[in-house]
């Protein structure tokens, strides 16, 4: 029902839904609505999410990261690029690069700045998206 809401775009539910990000115990629930909110572009969640993600599950930080990459904010940027240097898994640290690719100039700029930064293997991340992204 959660993700026929935005498949409707319906978005008068926003609230009740970010409301419920709040309160949901169900990681699948989380999922479902926090989809739900960056496909219908409800930026007023971002700072819930950005709270959010530490911590819940690497499924939960996947969907932040992408209604976050639907969104589009500058602060959105500037969380994604802090979150990069603080995520310890790889597999959602070269999420979380293309994710910043997504961000268009911007993007390939937090990248350059992220990689003269970076240790070999981030370097590799940096090096796979640009290439993948043709830039």
């Amino acid at each position: 029902m959660i993700k026929e809401i935005g498949f409707f775009k319906q978005t008068e539910a926003t609230p009740i839904l970010a409301s419920m990000l709040e309160t949901e115990s169900s990681s699948i629930l989380k999922i479902s609505i926090i989809e739900t909110l960056g496909k219908l572009g409800h930026q007023e969640v971002e700072p819930n999410l950005f709270k959010l993600f530490p911590m819940t599950s690497k499924d939960v930080q996947r969907a932040i990261i992408k209604a976050i990459t639907h969104f589009k904010t500058a602060e959105g940027l500037g969380f994604l690029c802090y979150s990069y240097n603080r995520i310890f898994d790889n597999e959602l640290k070269i999420e979380v690069a293309y994710a910043i690719q997504q961000y268009g100039e911007e993007g390939s700029t937090a990248l350059r700045e992220l990689s003269a930064k970076s240790n070999e293997f981030g370097k590799k991340i940096f090096d796979q998206v640009t290439y993948q992204s043709g830039l």
